[in-house]
């Protein structure tokens, strides 16, 4: 016979819209099961007596993961002041702006 023979999987509504598995935690107190949201869960008794779905940690994933150094930002150069000059000469010059119709005196 089955350890938690009582540790079935659900349909209703309750179960099947929760991340945690769907399964009751008191009837599987003490194993692990994967989620709804993918993830690995245990039911562990609580402090109150009751079992509910803990996210299980990733010890050995977490090993693996070598944090990369954080990658060095160059800042742009600007260009140098005879160039902005020069720059600013190459610009068509600007014509006279022509009142607008809002200010025009009235005849």
């Amino acid at each position: 016979m089955p350890r938690n023979s009582r540790c079935s999987r659900q349909t209703t509504k309750k179960y099947v819209t929760r991340k945690s598995p769907a399964y009751p935690a008191n009837e599987c107190c003490g194993s692990r099961k994967l989620g709804n949201d993918r993830q690995m869960y245990e039911s562990r008794r609580a402090s109150n007596g009751v079992c509910r779905w803990i996210l299980a940690s990733h010890k050995k994933s977490e090993k693996k993961r070598s944090r990369s150094p954080p990658r060095k930002v160059q800042k742009r150069k600007s260009p140098k002041k005879s160039q902005k000059k020069a720059q600013k000469r190459k610009s068509p010059k600007k014509s006279a702006k022509k009142p607008s119709r809002k200010y025009k005196a009235r005849r």
